[in-house]
């Protein structure tokens, strides 16, 4: 069963083939209501309440964080691998196999999901 969204002869196209919705629910999490349904079930009115009852004020950070833009996955992934390639030092090989393990790991998940 072909559930690609090309028509019937036509070749998929990378961009019909991403599935950008999976990567959003897999990424972005649970939504308001599942986060509300949490938070009540544990008794707290907000997840600023939750936090401020479970993270030692001495560690919480209160302002935002400086973050870079968002890249894609497979942007972070290509400038990971590059890093890795560029370092001299001897666990380099070590740690650019686990990686690449990884890496394997996440495309063939990636791939046996519908």
């Amino acid at each position: 069963m072909n559930d690609s969204p090309s028509r019937p002869g036509e070749p998929d196209t990378l961009a019909s083939l991403e599935q950008t919705d999976a990567f959003i629910a897999r990424h972005i999490g649970t939504t308001p209501a599942d986060q509300a349904a949490m938070l009540d079930a544990l008794g707290y009115p907000s997840r600023r309440a939750l936090m401020d009852a479970i993270v030692p004020a001495v560690i919480r950070r209160r302002g935002l964080l400086a973050l870079p833009p968002a890249i894609p996955e497979a942007a972070a992934l290509a400038r990971l691998r590059q890093s890795l390639n560029e370092r001299p030092d001897a666990k380099r090989a070590a740690e650019l196999a686990r990686v690449q393990a990884a890496f394997a790991s996440a495309e063939e998940s990636a791939a046996r999901r519908p």
